[in-house]
């Protein structure tokens, strides 16, 4: 509820942790859990009520908010769902942190990569108003666009969407460039060494984070500024690292120490 007062993107990521709440309390048929879940729903609402009253009284509308651009963000987000299947491959070495775009330049056939530099005039950004908004801004209302493109574009060509949301992931995730990139791998390595352990704590508290990365690259052009809490979790990858790392390097010569 406090991160939705924030970015109020998070409100879907209350209504999923609400709904498998819901679920998991229904499975373990246990007082306790029923009254946790209340209580978690009870303080949400606590806090965003007052916000959508407020709302309310000055806008007559109940929303939290409504910056009345939405319909352009998802037009941005659906023109990437033109990509070819090459350009889908390329995305993985353009979008790479710093250096992608150049390694992409020097291996790769131009027609792959062309329409992710924005200084083209076909670039995917530059041709998003004009090839998928106006044109539907000319045959349906403003306000029905986004649920028509609900229908007809996501759901309707969900392989796709779900292709490119995938690539747009990628996009997403290097938060501060090569410092992203180790973190995520090392989060990849700690993550697989604790699940081989039998200890899935960090698996079900990366959940939320990994839920709101994959909706942003649903639903917007999914930059690394959208996914800073990400950083936590990679954070606790190279944390990781560095003192196995550590760990390594000392245990020899502690062994050398002893034998003297």
């Amino acid at each position: 509820a406090l991160l939705t007062l924030t970015r109020p993107e998070y409100l879907y990521l209350a209504l999923v942790i609400g709904l498998v709440g819901a679920v998991l309390v229904v499975r373990a048929r246990s007082s306790f859990a029923v009254a946790s879940w209340v209580l978690g729903v009870l303080v949400c609402l606590s806090l965003l009520l007052p916000w959508a009253w407020r709302n309310h009284q000055h806008f007559d509308r109940w929303v939290l908010t409504d910056g009345g651009y939405g319909e352009t963000i998802l037009a941005y987000r659906l023109s990437y769902n033109r990509m070819t299947l090459s350009e889908w491959g390329a995305s993985f070495v353009y979008w790479l942190p710093d250096f992608g775009d150049k390694l992409a330049v020097g291996v790769l056939p131009e027609h792959s990569y062309r329409r992710f530099v924005s200084d083209n005039a076909d670039a995917f950004t530059n041709t998003a108003v004009s090839d998928i908004l106006q044109p539907a801004l000319q045959s349906i209302l403003r306000e029905e666009i986004t649920a028509y493109w609900l229908r007809s574009e996501i759901f309707g060509n969900a392989l796709q969407h779900g292709l490119v949301s995938v690539a747009l992931t990628w996009r997403g995730l290097f938060v501060r460039k090569y410092w992203g990139l180790l973190g995520f791998f090392a989060y990849i390595g700690l993550l697989a060494a604790s699940l081989r352990g039998g200890r899935y704590e960090l698996a079900v508290l990366s959940l939320p984070v990994w839920f709101m990365v994959a909706f942003y690259a649903g639903v917007s052009v999914s930059v690394p500024r959208y996914n800073l809490p990400l950083v936590s979790l990679y954070a606790m990858g190279l944390g990781w690292y560095a003192r196995t790392l550590v760990s390594r390097w000392r245990r020899p010569r502690c062994r050398a120490l002893e034998s003297r």
